[in-house]
């Protein structure tokens, strides 16, 4: 399985990218962080998330309603070919909701998935979202994935309805680490982005069964 760490990359080159290696029948996990954009998934709902038009908006080919990637936010694309790891879409999604928490859990924060609602949630109530999720199969090959948020600026959430949600739903992993726990790290923004990258890349071979 190839492993390409794209750094902060702009999000129509990403999606060029995937559509490449998805036409090659290429599996790959790319992993990135995108400057500030809108993607726009199949909901029909999804043009109503938009609040500020200040930003570049994109319709893409995953499922799901609106989402904010920007700098501090892991995002992760698995391109895995489905025939042959016997998934589909909904088992793809089973997948890295279970690689999200099972990272989560590697930094002692407590996560789970939340029935009837989209991505990871996190806090007393599990009523946080820290994590989205949306895919795309063609070809026989899966593609778009997750964004996880490690240390973004929620403030910029203000500019959509996430998923439907209002904004103040949305938390980081910055945010939800003790104080104790940065301290013992020693975690700065930089480090816990390095960490996150590769913890969730191993979740998610792990996750799949990927050699």
């Amino acid at each position: 399985m190839l492993i390409k760490d794209l750094g902060l990359k702009d999000y129509l080159q990403v999606l060029k990218i995937q559509h490449e290696h998805v036409e090659k029948r290429l599996e790959a996990i790319l992993v990135c962080e995108h400057p500030k954009v809108i993607t726009l998934g199949r909901a029909k709902e999804a043009a109503t998330d938009v609040i500020l038009n200040n930003i570049q908006v994109v319709e893409v080919e995953r499922g799901g309603r609106a989402t904010l990637h920007l700098p501090g936010q892991v995002v992760v694309y698995p391109i895995i070919d489905v025939l042959k790891r016997g998934l589909d879409a909904n088992k793809i999604l089973r997948h890295l909701e279970s690689a999200i928490i099972k990272t989560l859990l590697d930094f002692r924060i407590n996560s789970q998935a939340v029935e009837g609602k989209t991505g990871v949630w996190v806090g007393d109530n599990f009523d946080k979202k820290i994590a989205s999720i949306g895919i795309a199969i063609k070809n026989n090959m899966s593609f778009h994935g997750l964004s996880l948020n490690v240390s973004c600026d929620l403030k910029e959430f203000k500019n959509i309805k996430p998923c439907g949600f209002e904004s103040s739903v949305m938390t980081t992993m910055l945010d939800m680490l003790t104080s104790e726990y940065k301290k013992t790290w020693k975690l700065t923004p930089e480090t816990l982005i390095k960490r996150v990258k590769l913890r969730l890349t191993e979740n998610i071979i792990e996750d799949f069964l990927i050699e």
